[in-house]
């Protein structure tokens, strides 16, 4: 990373924990969240987290076989599963080994394979090699792929 980036994100942390607020110096204003929100999402989108919170897929798709994502998973990934919702608990619906299922090395954004299901699929998690989340992300459901599946 260049110097310059890191000097531009020390500037921007230093901003957003200072806060601007006349009243009260520690309260942040609409533009300082807005900022916070849309460096949060490049983090996201880089497919980092913060220290308290995992990063987001980019731009999930799932159907039945098929998992689309925007952007490769960083090389920690080590399974992604998927969970549906009941009640205010999340339970796990499938959970697919990410080199098993990245059966295209050219392809590092189309996970196939048969344990891959949409079945009120709400949420997909993708984990290290010490089952810790790294990513997190609401799919989009669409119609089962034309291609066959593994």
């Amino acid at each position: 990373m260049s110097p310059d980036i890191v000097d531009a994100i020390t500037a921007l942390t230093t901003f957003l924990r200072n806060g601007s607020q006349t009243r009260d110096p520690q309260a942040f204003s609409p533009g300082q969240l807005n900022i916070e929100r849309d460096f949060r999402d490049l983090l996201a989108g880089l497919g980092r987290g913060s220290s308290d919170a995992p990063g987001r897929i980019a731009r999930p798709v799932l159907s039945d076989g098929l998992l689309e994502l925007g952007a490769p998973l960083p090389d920690e990934a080590v399974s992604i599963g998927g969970f549906n919702r009941i009640g205010t608990e999340f339970r796990q619906v499938w959970r697919v080994t990410v080199a098993l299922a990245a059966k295209y090395p050219g392809d590092p954004t189309h996970l196939r394979h048969k344990d891959i299901v949409v079945d009120r699929v709400v949420r997909l998690r993708v984990f290290d090699e010490n089952g810790r989340r790294i990513l997190t992300g609401v799919p989009k459901i669409v119609n089962t792929p034309s291609r066959p599946t593994l």
